[in-house]
């Protein structure tokens, strides 16, 4: 039987594709990301903010990542998440998108970003880095910021 989370999901990523092929996969994607941090503001807002670590923001983050049922676990190595069996992966590679583009994926990355700067006051970079879909894993470093602009669709670039 489907539950209404997967069909939640099914929303999502049929809004997604939609968006994605009205504006271009750059702009879905910078409109996902964006909205992506507008929800870590509603979500998650701490008034005496920004009062922790970069690391303890991320941390923050990941716990809420596991708590909306995203992902099952989150786990640090060597500077990168480790975000394992991403309910949301599961269902792209089910409809035959791919993880990690799809503007889907920018919404967990742009609540990454927003978490981490409304709690620590540090802006980040979140990217997919690597998807192992044998063993259901996102590799994401969690970067800071430095170095790296916007461009006009709001993915960030390296500054020369």
């Amino acid at each position: 039987m489907v539950s209404l989370s997967d069909h939640l999901i099914i929303v999502l990523v049929r809004v997604g594709s939609g968006v994605r092929r009205m504006v271009g996969v750059r702009g879905a994607q910078a409109i996902f990301r964006q909205v992506g941090r507008d929800m870590a503001q509603e979500i998650i807002h701490d008034p005496r903010s920004p009062n922790l670590s970069p690391d303890e923001a991320k941390r923050v983050a990941a716990h809420a990542l596991v708590e909306l049922k995203v992902f099952q676990d989150v786990q640090f190595v060597n500077g990168q998440a480790r975000l394992c069996h991403c309910m949301l992966g599961e269902a792209l590679e089910r409809m035959e998108e791919k993880p990690g583009q799809h503007p889907l994926c920018f919404l967990g990355l742009g609540f990454i970003e927003g978490t981490v700067n409304n709690l620590s006051g540090q802006k980040i970079h979140a990217r997919l880095e690597h998807r192992d879909s044998v063993q259901g894993v996102c590799i994401e470093p969690w970067d800071e910021e430095v170095g790296l602009k916007a461009n006009w669709v709001g993915i960030p670039e390296l500054v020369s």
